[in-house]
């Protein structure tokens, strides 16, 4: 018998299942600001919601669909029950995350706030544009340039992805399941 797929919340699964056309990208990257990628809990539209302070968490869902990093890899933060991405250059790694565009400049820079560690903190992380594959409406997949924030705190506050991984099914099963 078939393994069941996981239940995810609705919105999670209009991000999961949204798909733009070519034009829309197109648009989209001239008119608002840099898409931005997301690969931890702000993939989950009530949690972008949040932070954007956006009360229409569907509208926030809408606004995202699915994306690779490449040649990149996901560690999960000692002390934390989040996820940190650094660059490796190897083609073969990637993480799975969400690409969020139609973003404004005060949204933008609220997640700036929301990324900029607090004081005294042992996080940091630093926003620079990556090319992320997403795929359109048509299947076809499209090379986007978007704004990621990448870790640039120290080395040893990392769990080493073999040991410890941050995970959608995780993060969703509560504190200490995302840590698989």
């Amino acid at each position: 018998m078939a393994e069941a797929a996981p239940k995810y919340p609705e919105t999670y699964h209009l991000a999961l299942d949204n798909r733009f056309s070519n034009g829309y990208v197109h648009a989209s990257i001239e008119v608002d600001e840099t898409p931005v990628f997301f690969y931890d809990s702000l993939m989950f539209p009530w949690v972008a919601a949040m932070v954007l302070q956006e009360p229409d968490v569907k509208k926030v869902a809408w606004m995202m669909t699915p994306g690779t990093l490449y040649k990149h890899v996901r560690y999960c933060v000692k002390y934390g029950n989040f996820p940190a991405v650094l660059s490796t250059g190897q083609p073969e790694d990637a993480v799975q995350g969400m690409v969020v565009f139609g973003l404004n400049e005060d949204q933008v820079a609220l997640l700036d706030s929301y990324e900029k560690p607090t004081e005294g903190s042992i996080v940091s992380y630093q926003k620079e544009i990556r090319e992320v594959e997403i795929v359109l409406q048509n299947e076809e997949k499209k090379i986007v340039e978007a704004n990621v924030y990448l870790w640039a705190g120290q080395w040893n506050l990392l769990h080493l992805p073999e040991d410890k991984q941050w995970t959608v099914d995780g993060y969703l099963a509560g504190p200490q399941g995302s840590l698989q």
